[in-house]
């Protein structure tokens, strides 16, 4: 998302004036670094 963006300001800054729409597919990664559930 923070590429995306950097790429949209980029692109409004050097003189873009329409809307642009994207969307972001989400991606779960199971870490390690929670405790399991309580019981």
């Amino acid at each position: 998302m923070g590429r995306t963006a950097g790429r949209l300001l980029l692109e409004r800054i050097e003189g873009r004036m329409s809307a642009v729409r994207f969307s972001v597919t989400p991606k779960l990664v199971i870490r390690r670094s929670t405790a399991p559930p309580p019981m």
